[in-house]
């Protein structure tokens, strides 16, 4: 639960403390998807920013991890995720930056979400991210019901399609399906708590 960027510019004080109240339920087990999207800037950027870190001091405070919503703004959402460090832990949701940003993710201990993109033919640049990355910072996802995987592009996500995405994984990697599965369970696991 959290507020998308694209939504920012609603946001009142009673909102945040709406869903602050509501993420103190057990069955809450992230905040987001939340973030900055300098593409389509439904919301101007200083809102954005703004709402971005409120939900993030909420999330700390709720020791909850965070999902993060990142479209062309790799660098501003790692500036700002530098101010909260503590953070039970961190999602970069549908990754798209290259190498650089990967690894600078990893060394802070964030985990890649990896989906149908990467199933593309012309995604080249993010087959070598996970060629490099290791595999205990990748959890699957499926953005439903967008991005579904190239068997299915252009037609609407499903979780089922995962098995595309964990195929190309263990392509990429030279491992086998179960051990792609196992090690992206066990991350998932690990970082919600369950």
């Amino acid at each position: 639960m959290g507020v998308h960027p694209h939504d920012a510019v609603t946001v009142v004080p009673r909102t945040l403390e709406g869903l602050r109240l509501l993420a103190s339920n057990s069955r809450v087990v992230a905040w987001g998807e939340i973030g900055l999207d300098y593409h389509y800037n439904f919301s101007p950027r200083d809102s954005q920013l703004d709402v971005f870190r409120k939900q993030l001091e909420i999330a700390g405070e709720l020791n909850l991890p965070v999902i993060i919503h990142d479209r062309e703004a790799h660098r501003e959402v790692l500036s700002v995720l530098k101010d909260f460090l503590g953070l039970t832990g961190v999602v970069i949701h549908c990754f798209s930056g290259d190498l650089q940003i990967a690894e600078e993710c990893v060394n802070r201990g964030y985990y890649l979400g990896i989906g149908g993109t990467l199933t593309f033919p012309k995604n080249k640049d993010l087959k070598s991210v996970v060629q490099r990355v290791p595999l205990e910072h990748i959890v699957l996802e499926t953005d439903c019901p967008y991005l579904a995987p190239q068997p299915w592009r252009g037609k609407r996500n499903e979780p089922a399609f995962l098995t595309a995405v964990l195929e190309e994984i263990a392509h990429l990697k030279g491992l086998s399906q179960d051990k792609v599965a196992q090690a992206t369970t066990a991350n998932a696991e690990k970082l919600f708590g369950l």
